[in-house]
């Protein structure tokens, strides 16, 4: 079981793991706290699978999002594959066409677009 730091008032994110999957926890120097970021070994021969899990509260302010589209860059950084999965409340993106009309979505699209990810 790993979570993020319930202490500093953050969201509670909380990732279950078979235990007898080799993972470890790794944390990143981004003042972004809701966010899991696990790091599993896959098939024991050093080929990394990185999940990161992210809650970005509908409320956020403009501050945190860049925050967090920070932590997605040094995240996509990380050795191995990686899975970015969570609850970022951005509804006005259109996921067919990826296309947005607000400032805060264009600049997450963006950042995934950049990081060459997919949906």
């Amino acid at each position: 079981m790993f979570t993020n730091d319930f202490e500093a008032n953050n969201r509670g994110i909380l990732v279950y793991v078979k235990e007898y999957l080799s993972c470890k926890q790794i944390n990143i120097s981004n003042n972004f706290g809701e966010y899991v970021l696990l790091q599993l070994d896959v098939n024991n021969n050093n080929k990394k699978l990185n999940i990161a899990t992210i809650y970005r509260s509908p409320n956020s302010s403009q501050e945190n999002n860049t925050k967090m589209c920070s932590l997605i860059n040094d995240i996509c950084k990380k050795q191995g594959n990686t899975l970015i999965l969570g609850d970022f409340n951005l509804p006005h993106i259109d996921w067919k066409t990826w296309n947005t009309t607000g400032p805060l979505e264009y600049t997450f699209v963006d950042t995934l677009r950049k990081n060459s990810y997919l949906r």
